[in-house]
């Protein structure tokens, strides 16, 4: 809790971002305007504080009886990395966690008088690198906090990090913590446990280049799902080249009928099935 209008919990988060040279995040109960609301508070060594407001109120706690939701999403930018914070429940919707593609127009230089000089095309980025899930999630509920965590992570191609709280509740609740940090192909690179005052610090093989991990993802830390479709496609179609006989009555279309010429079907592109070409 900090407040009705923040300045406390925000006083102290201002003077740990400077002291450690970090982001802090979290969330905070705040009334604004005569509403109330979950709010993360992402805030910067510099001072300055950006603010999300959660948007899946957890109905089963009445939630939507005393707070308002948030709409909006929010992605900073943090040294090379663009970030998505969210809270708690909305873990729970993958809709709202969607990674979608940007396309950004690509460049052939700078003419002598600085003018940039368009390149013709364009490159496709990610909206986030990074999803981070502040969460009061029970114990009774840790498997579901940490399989719904990985599935973040790769449906997105993006790095996940949840973290929970521990210890009893006012109203008797058990935590057990249980915070993780998944990469992006859904391996764990850290997780922590209930112990009390436990800590940890990943530096996972990799994470400064993940393009070493999925083909064809463009350095920096920013990721294409390119590569990665062209990876898989290729794979598929070796087993299916591999499984598939000539002429097979198994070897059928989505449409459900038999390839003409009785020819071995392999995925398309697009991650339909059409005739091969073997």
């Amino acid at each position: 809790m900090g407040g009705d209008d923040g300045r406390p919990t925000v006083a102290l988060m201002r003077a740990q971002a400077a002291a450690h040279d970090a982001a802090v995040t979290g969330s905070v109960q705040l009334r604004v305007a005569g509403a109330v609301y979950n709010r993360l508070l992402w805030v910067t060594p510099d001072g300055a504080v950006r603010h999300y407001d959660k948007r899946h109120l957890f109905r089963m706690a009445g939630e939507h009886e005393r707070y308002t939701a948030g709409r909006e999403r929010l992605v900073v930018e943090w040294r090379g990395w663009r970030v998505l914070p969210l809270v708690c429940y909305d873990l729970r919707f993958p809709v709202f966690s969607r990674n979608g593609r940007v396309h950004t127009p690509e460049t052939a230089g700078s003419a002598a008088d600085g003018t940039v000089v368009p390149g013709g095309g364009s490159s496709v980025a990610l909206d986030y690198d990074l999803v981070v899930y502040v969460a009061n999630w029970p114990a009774a509920r840790q498997q579901a906090w940490r399989a719904l965590l990985h599935a973040r992570a790769i449906e997105n191609l993006a790095y996940c990090v949840g973290v929970n709280r521990t210890g009893t509740d006012g109203n008797g609740l058990d935590f057990c913590g249980g915070s993780i940090v998944c990469d992006f192909v859904g391996e764990t690179v850290c997780e922590l446990h209930a112990a009390a005052g436990s800590h940890g610090r990943a530096r996972p093989h990799g994470v400064d280049r993940p393009s070493h991990a999925v083909p064809g993802a463009p350095r920096r830390r920013r990721l294409s799902t390119h590569g990665v479709t062209r990876a898989i496609s290729a794979r598929s179609r070796r087993r299916a080249g591999a499984s598939c006989r000539q002429g097979s009555s198994r070897c059928v279309r989505s449409s459900g009928r038999v390839p003409r010429g009785g020819r071995p079907c392999a995925p398309s592109a697009e991650g339909g099935r059409g005739p091969g070409r073997g």
